[in-house]
């Protein structure tokens, strides 16, 4: 099937999986989730702004997703990929050449557009901030690192979850750690939705595994469909 449902999946550890011993039996480590915050109706949602959080592994898998993305993406996409100074540049640069979209490295000041993707520059946050006109606009933030990260999942979800109205689509991808998860919180308590790429195509499983134990994920989504999984919430009526 096209998604893997939560009620009939179940998922362990976020490394890859152990080597497995012949003529053992594979088992599965229990999983302890807090209680799920009431699951939207997915089908019936307008999205307003997609935002992203990735890290290992993030640039591969941004290269399979960001050129299959729909032409007529009718909103904004916003993409934290933990990353150095410098190399953030060089990747929404490569990105853009690839995507039938406009990419580009975050500016400060810059208004929201449909159809554009920013990625967060290395080594600062970015965030979100309502302009008077009743738009949306990126600020670049310096103060220190959260969850050791900076830019921070945490930082540009929570600053959303502040200011803007609109639903939010959130997907967490490949990575290690737990950056994202308060932040997806934050956007479920305002009726976003959240989408984490699986376990078997991702590199590590610590981000959205960290959102699947928190019990926060709506639906999990193999790497290879996870483009046509935005399309068919965004684009399509």
């Amino acid at each position: 099937p096209l998604i893997h449902l939560l009620q009939t999946k179940k998922y362990a550890r976020f490394s890859r999986s152990q080597p497995v011993i012949p003529g053992a039996k594979k088992t599965e480590p229990a999983i302890r989730r807090e209680n799920p915050l009431p699951v939207p109706t997915i089908a019936t949602r307008k999205i307003d702004l997609i935002v992203i959080g990735i890290s290992t592994g993030g640039p591969k898998a941004l290269d399979q997703l960001v050129p299959k993305l729909n032409a007529a993406m009718p909103c904004p996409i916003i993409i934290v990929q933990h990353m150095p100074p410098m190399f953030t540049e060089s990747l929404a640069m490569k990105l853009h050449e690839e995507s039938p979209l406009q990419v580009s490295e975050a500016k400060g000041g810059e208004k929201l557009t449909a159809g554009h993707i920013y990625i967060a520059p290395g080594g600062n946050h970015l965030i979100v901030r309502a302009d008077v006109d009743g738009g949306f606009y990126l600020a670049i933030d310096e103060t220190p690192p959260v969850n050791n990260c900076r830019p921070s999942v945490d930082v540009l979800f929570q600053s959303i979850a502040a200011v803007f109205k609109g639903k939010v689509l959130a997907i967490i991808m490949t990575g290690m750690g737990h950056d994202g998860t308060e932040g997806v919180r934050s956007l479920k308590r305002k009726g976003g939705i959240c989408l984490i790429q699986d376990q078997e195509s991702s590199v590590v499983w610590g981000m959205p595994g960290s959102v699947y134990e928190a019990g926060l994920a709506d639906e999990i989504v193999p790497l290879s469909q996870l483009s046509q999984r935005i399309t068919q919430l965004v684009v399509t009526k």
